[in-house]
Formats: C-alpha cells, structure tokens, sequence
C-alpha cells in the first residue's frame, strides 16, 4: 500500500534535488573557477550532466506514480487492499477500543451498558407487531447490527454514556467477523471504519469525496485505489459526532448540510451499510437523528443504581477497601434521584470516579457535603465540583499514561477530546 506513496516521494525528492545541485554546484565552481575558463566550462558541463540525469530519473518516476495512479486496479487487487485495509483497521480502532474501555488503571471492562433499539427493521418486523424491542447488551450489538437492523443505524445517547464505546464495539466485533465470511459472487464484504465527522468540510466536499479523502490519509492510500474501495461499497462508514459539527451556541448550519450528503450518499450507493453516532436528549439532536434516511436508532441507556453498585463492587472487591464505598453505595440504594446516583450514571463518570480511589482519593468526598446541602441551589455547586474532581482525574491519567508511552502532545490531545465525549 505504501508503494506508490514512496514512489511519488522518491521522485519528488530526486528532481527537486537535480535543479538545486545544478544551482549550488554552479555558484562553487563560478567561484573556484573565476579566473580560468576551460575550467569553467567543464563544471558547467558536468553539472548539466549530473542535474539533468537525476532530474529525468525523478520525473520518469513521477509519471510511473501518475500513469498508476489512472490505471483502473484490478478487482483482485482491491480484494487484496481491503483485507490489508480491514487488518489495519482492527489494529486501530481495538486499540482505541481498549484505550475507551479503561485508563489503564482499571480492568479493560466497562460497566454492563445495554441499549435500547427504538424500531425494528421494517424487513425483520412482522406486520401489525407493534411491541418495544427489548433492551440489548453492548455485547450483542454485532448480532443485533447484522440480523435486526437493515444495515444503516444511528446510535443515540447523553454524553457520556458510551456511545462511542458502542461504535467502536461494533467496528472491532464486525472487523474479527469479516475473515470467516464469504464473499459470495464477488460482493464486496465491507470493512467498517470509524471517522470523526468534526473534520468534514461540508462545503466543500460531499462524503464520498471525504470519506476517500479520509482513507489515503489514515492508510497511507493511492488516490485511485481509496476512490475505487468508496465507489464500489468496499467501506462501511461509522461516523461519529454528528452533532459535534456545530455548537450548541450556533445555527447548525454545517450539522443540517451533511445530513442531507449523508441522505444523499444513502440514496446512490446500493445497499449502503452506515452508523452515525449523534448525542440525544434534545429536540436539535433528535431531529438529526429523524433525518436520517430509513436508518434503525437505539439510544444507548444510562446506567441503573444496581449496575453501578455491581462495577463499584468488582473493582474494589477487598472488604477492607470497599468500606470507603459504603456511604456511596448506600447513596445510590435510596432512589434514582439521588444526586450522587445522577453524577455516576454514565459508564466515564463511573470509571473516572473509581478511578479516582484507586489513587488515593476518598469515594466520601463523591457524596454531596454538609456545607453544599446546607445551602439553596445545592446540586448545581455540588455537580460542578463532582465534575470537576472526575475531569481532573480523567486528564491526570490519560497524560500520564500517554507520558509514560511518550506520544506525541497533538495524539493525546485527539484522545482526550473522543474520550471525553465518548
């Protein structure tokens, strides 16, 4: 994969190379050679000479890389490049995966989130069959994506919830899938990649072209070859952050636009498989969500008082460590509006917050104090100091973590943000 990008480097390196020798060799032998002119005229010569052999050598690659790049691949070529595709992918997102799933403190396991499909596949669904679906575990969500849904799903959630864990649950679960599957009569079996949508310029290019756009960027992709796998549906697009693409503070001028190339991009692709992951809650996001062409939603459900007590217990299962917890856990016993059971109910509100014990904080300080509760307007002051202490000790972990693997600051910046929204 990494061929033709070497290649038009290469060239580029050689004939930029032969003009600038050709510049500095003639200014030294000037210089030497001012005073006889025989000698002169040789350097000139041998220059020449040497600047244009290496020149021609980089153009003649340069129009290799060109000519290949309008060659049409053969079918079996891009079989081949999906499935390297298909296995960097899996490296990619199983890490982010992983990195989702924990600080690297705790064990890699969330809490047991479910989500809630909202409708069926009008193809799955008997008729006149009206009843709710029934609630899903994260990890059913590949068997739910490939038998209930028709393939397009928007994933739904407050912030906070896990609907990026679930995204990427799905890419990673239908990544291990794809080797064991057949490709029939030349279908393509799609290989599921997970895109930020922040980054789209909607003005400008509409998702096919970004999407390709996308794929030479993180592959290291010929232009011809990322074209060829969008066209013919090789890709599978999981786009999150949907409603990220503008603030809340603004008209949702560039969230509306690519609505409609999504729509647009559904309507000329055959059978188009494609999630969108956009936060839920409000009227603005749910009509997001509803504008999406015949695509199945599930909302990704906060956490019960009982799951989080179950977590809290398995991550503190010494006796000794889990009476700290005892008040919290009572807390969250007495009824779901409790405000400590408000600020835990999110799987990242809940690790943060164990996190938090486990280096060295005290889970009492996570109940609200006498002080705030003593005061008018308590729980806006009391969630705002919880919010802060967990974001604090979410940053703490992840810089530490990504200081002790030495990364790049812009990687771990990028990290904190999905991490944070996720």
């Amino acid at each position: 994969m990494l061929s033709a990008v070497k290649l038009r480097r290469v060239g580029w390196l050689l004939a930029i190379s032969g003009i600038s020798s050709t510049a500095a060799f003639l200014v030294f032998s000037a210089w030497h050679s001012r005073d006889n002119t025989n000698a002169f005229n040789v350097s000139v010569g041998w220059a020449n000479v040497i600047s244009m052999l290496i020149s021609a050598i980089g153009v003649v690659l340069l129009m290799a890389e060109k000519v290949g790049t309008f060659a049409s691949p053969a079918p079996q070529s891009i079989t081949d490049i999906a499935g390297k595709i298909a296995r960097e992918a899996r490296r990619q997102d199983g890490l982010l995966l992983a990195q989702l799933l924990s600080t690297d403190v705790l064990d890699s396991r969330t809490a047991d989130v479910i989500f809630q499909p909202e409708k069926h596949s009008l193809r799955r669904r008997p008729k006149n069959v009206q009843s709710k679906p029934s609630a899903k575990r994260f990890a059913e969500i590949v068997d739910f994506f490939l038998n209930d849904t028709r393939g397009r799903v928007v994933i739904l959630g407050a912030p906070g919830t896990g609907k990026t864990v679930l995204a990427a649950s799905l890419t990673v679960g239908l990544l291990d899938r794809r080797p064991h599957a057949s490709a029939g009569q030349g279908i393509p079996i799609p290989v599921p990649c997970l895109f930020n949508l922040p980054s789209w310029d909607v003005g400008r290019q509409n998702l096919a072209d970004w999407l390709a756009a996308q794929i030479i960027s993180r592959f290291q992709l010929p232009r011809r070859y990322a074209t060829r796998l969008i066209g013919d549906g090789w890709i599978m697009p999981v786009l999150d952050g949907l409603d990220e693409l503008d603030s809340q503070e603004t008209e949702p001028h560039r969230t509306h636009k690519a609505v409609l190339l999504i729509n647009e991009y559904i309507a000329q692709a055959a059978n188009c498989n494609i999630v969108i992951v956009c936060r839920s809650g409000e009227s603005y996001y749910n009509r997001l969500a509803n504008g999406i062409r015949d695509a199945d939603k599930i909302t990704v459900q906060s956490l019960k008082p009982a799951q989080i007590i179950d977590y809290i217990e398995v991550q503190f299962p010494d006796e000794s460590t889990l009476a700290h917890w005892r008040p919290v856990l009572g807390a969250l016993a007495k009824s779901n509006s409790n405000p400590v059971y408000l600020e835990l109910n999110t799987p990242w509100r809940l690790t943060a917050a164990a996190t938090f014990a486990l280096s060295g904080g005290d889970p009492s300080s996570l109940l609200p104090s006498r002080e705030e509760t003593g005061r008018p307007g308590y729980r806006a002051k009391y969630s705002a100091r919880i919010s802060a202490l967990l974001m604090e000790t979410f940053l703490t972990s992840r810089i530490l973590n990504y200081g002790s693997r030495k990364v790049a600051a812009t990687s771990v910046i990028k990290q904190l943000v999905i991490m944070s929204t996720c």
